[in-house]
C-alpha cells in the first residue's frame, strides 16, 4: 500500500508531498521502508504542457482537497479545490467552482 500526506510545508520552506511504502520481506514480515518527498517544480513542465489556452490553469490536490501546486502559478485560486462529504470514501466530494465575476 502507497501513503500519501497532505501537502506539508518543508524545513527548506517550499511544499511537498510525502509517499511512503513498506517493503515486505519474504514472510510478509516487515523488512523495510521506502520514503520521498515529492517536489512540485517536478511537475511544472508536465502541468504547463497541458495548457492550450491562455485562460486554463491545472492543479493537484491531496485527497483531502489541500491543494498541492497550481500551474500558472500566481493565480488566485482557492487553496481548497475539492470538498470531500466522506473522508472514509475518497471521490465522493466535489470540485470547487470557481465565483462569478
Amino acid at each position: 500500500m502507497l501513503f500519501v500526506s497532505a501537502p506539508i510545508k518543508t524545513t527548506l520552506g517550499i511544499y511537498g508531498i510525502n509517499v511512503a511504502r513498506t517493503i515486505p520481506g519474504p514472510k510478509g514480515e516487515f523488512a523495510g521502508l521506502i520514503v520521498a518527498t515529492l517536489d512540485p517544480e517536478y511537475f511544472k513542465t508536465l502541468m504547463t504542457s497541458v495548457l492550450y489556452a491562455p485562460d486554463m490553469w491545472t492543479a493537484i490536490a491531496h485527497g483531502d482537497g489541500i491543494q498541492f501546486l497550481m500551474v500558472p502559478s500566481g493565480t488566485a485560486r482557492p487553496a481548497r479545490i475539492w470538498h470531500n462529504r466522506a473522508r472514509s470514501s475518497p471521490g465522493t466530494g466535489t470540485a470547487a467552482r470557481r465565483p462569478a465575476s
